[in-house]
């Protein structure tokens, strides 16, 4: 329970931190380690660190469907104070559907929320340079353009990268082209480090790309 109000708290404050109009693709930077002010150790080969008593590894940055669905409310709902979007205050989401990665199991790479207008993709995990992944204030997800059936997954590996599991074999295309498994690289899982986690690395980006100016208030 600690664990998961911990990993709310960290969620809301990086969405807080970098929710602003123009990022609809963000920007990619590499991670800095000098900006990891927490204390950095190794544990069975993964870089871990510490949240007072707590020790959290990449595992415990796994965000769920509901703390995913928090942070969509939170980012529509700030990009509707800018009125720099179609979205107006009766924006809603309507429909939330879970994205994978192209191993054939249940592992959550993302999730879509689709609105009355537009949708939002919010990453599974936090330790990712933005948990917004892709934002559209008029348009749909790309992969309602496909022909996947109700028992058929959507995999999802990066930024308009989407392919459709349909359980057994090769992926599909959203053409309909059959893709070995093997053959696609899972594009947002490398791009995943602890090192994208801590306020002051977040603050340290929005600097850079002209959102903040000055020292990190936290």
């Amino acid at each position: 329970m600690k664990s998961n109000r911990m990993v709310l708290f960290l969620c809301i404050v990086l969405i807080i931190t970098f929710c602003a109009p123009g990022l609809a693709h963000a920007e990619e930077i590499k991670p800095d380690k000098t900006n990891f002010v927490n204390s950095i150790d190794s544990f069975n080969g993964e870089s871990i660190f510490d949240v007072g008593s707590k020790i959290l590894t990449k595992d415990d940055l796994y965000i769920s469907k509901e703390v995913a669905y928090l942070i969509a409310q939170l980012f529509i709902a700030d990009m509707v104070s800018t009125r720099a979007t179609e979205w107006l205050e009766n924006t809603q989401i309507i429909n939330a559907v879970v994205m994978y990665d192209n191993t054939g199991t249940d592992y959550i790479t993302a999730y879509t929320f689709e609105l009355n207008t537009g949708y939002v993709v919010v990453a599974a995990h936090m330790d990712v340079p933005f948990v917004i992944l892709e934002w559209s204030d008029t348009g749909v997800p790309v992969y309602k353009a496909s022909n996947m059936d109700t028992n058929s997954k959507v995999v999802y590996l990066g930024v308009l990268d989407y392919y459709i599991d349909n359980g057994v074999g090769a992926l599909k295309t959203l053409d309909d082209r059959s893709v070995e498994r093997t053959s696609v690289k899972n594009h947002l899982e490398e791009k995943r480090s602890v090192y994208w986690s801590t306020p002051r690395s977040v603050h340290r980006n929005r600097v850079r790309i002209g959102i903040d100016s000055g020292r990190p208030k936290c």
